[in-house]
């Protein structure tokens, strides 16, 4: 899915994890991202969202943190809760690659 926060371009990838783990949902999203930002004529977006529907593990929000800083990923985490949304925005130094 791809939309406009203000003037920034933003990508994000939805996943269902019925079935799977959410970590396992999360590199699919993270694979498909990558993807969206970088195969052929695309140019990177500012934001890239993974949405799941179920709460991602400590582990699994420590995993997207570290590649999100170390790797300079504009990444954010969300997930449905019983309050609707929660959202962690991973940070990132500098540019993306």
């Amino acid at each position: 899915m791809e939309f406009r926060d203000g003037s920034r371009l933003c990508r994000a990838e939805l996943k269902v994890c019925y079935g799977m783990t959410a970590r396992l949902a999360i590199r699919e999203a993270l694979g498909q991202l990558l993807e969206y930002n970088y195969y052929g004529w695309r140019t990177p977006a500012e934001q890239w969202f993974v949405v799941l529907d179920s709460a991602p593990s400590k582990d699994d929000v420590k995993y997207v943190q570290t590649l999100g800083s170390k790797k300079h990923l504009p990444l954010f985490l969300c997930w449905k809760s019983d309050h609707g949304f929660k959202q962690i925005p991973v940070r990132h130094n500098g540019p993306q690659n």
